[in-house]
């Protein structure tokens, strides 16, 4: 039977070289959009022009922070699927590698300038109810959009009022403790209220990656 790329994520992501990276989670997240666009097509009929389309789709979408994909995450995206072609095409479940001749996007490397308080206050007030206390624990603890969202209970200490974030939950390898501000203590508060008794992530709500 005809491998779909379905399939070959599922296979790829069940494979220790994946589960054992610091970035398995990421990996995750980054293979729900080329689950969604590939869907159950046959491998070895995709085409790097299918990889280029996807590309461009891509940067037309807005993820579930409300912005546009960046041409860095999107080149994250198809980097993952040339790895996973790569070990299929070693295991023999594949012919070839459609990502191969494909062109990289070019990233905007520039810092985003730092908003301030009153600027900030504006925003917030724009976003939906759940995006509200995830930006406010991004700009006031300079925590990643990957640390905030794999963040667990588990590493929060209501008790004294701070969380450790260790070497493998930060990109740079470099365990972190951050103590609260009364705004982090209200947003921990609030997001203790509605805890789910099914895992153990602070912030639960979930998006689809439209077609």
């Amino acid at each position: 039977m005809a491998k779909t790329v379905v399939i070959l994520m599922a296979w790829y992501l069940e494979l220790p070289v994946a589960k054992n990276k610091r970035s398995y989670n990421t990996d995750l997240e980054k293979s729900k959009p080329l689950v969604t666009y590939f869907g159950k097509m046959s491998a070895d009929k995709i085409k790097p022009s299918m990889v280029e389309s996807f590309q461009d789709r891509m940067l037309k979408l807005k993820h579930r922070f409300g912005s546009k994909y960046r041409p860095a995450t999107v080149n994250r995206m198809v980097a993952l699927m040339k790895r996973v072609f790569n070990l299929a095409i070693r295991e023999d479940m594949v012919l070839k590698n459609p990502c191969w001749k494909i062109t990289m996007l070019k990233e905007d490397n520039k810092r985003d300038r730092i908003l301030s308080g009153e600027e900030f206050d504006r925003l917030v007030a724009e976003l939906p109810a759940y995006l509200k206390p995830i930006a406010s624990l991004g700009y006031y603890t300079g925590m990643r959009r990957g640390e905030i969202l794999n963040l667990r209970w588990k590493k929060v200490n209501m008790q004294e009022g701070y969380l450790d974030l260790e070497p493998e939950d930060t990109k740079n390898s470099e365990p972190r403790r951050i103590y609260f501000n009364d705004i982090l203590w209200d947003i921990f508060k609030r997001a203790g209220k509605v805890r789910s008794l099914k895992h153990d992530y602070v912030f639960t709500y979930r998006h689809t990656c439209p077609k």
